[in-house]
């Protein structure tokens, strides 16, 4: 998968996971303790998220990292 295709995969999975969860932008960095700024700019495709934050943001979420990640990226 190109890199594009990945940061917007990734960008509309983490968005769409976490409005299904409920959760607002400020609510899911507060439990994943990071600024709300970070995850708006994941959301927002300026930033990557850290490899370091990829399981906790899939627990976080309750789903599996491969829910928010392409197959060959996790």
């Amino acid at each position: 998968m190109p890199k594009g295709a990945i940061r917007c995969h990734v960008r509309n999975r983490i968005a769409l996971v976490r409005e299904a969860r409920g959760l607002t932008q400020r609510e899911l960095a507060a439990l994943l303790g990071i600024a709300h700024t970070t995850l708006g700019r994941w959301e927002s495709d300026q930033h990557f998220p850290p490899d370091a934050m990829v399981g906790k943001l899939a627990q976080v979420l309750r789903c599996r990292p491969c829910d928010l990640f392409p197959h060959d990226f996790v």
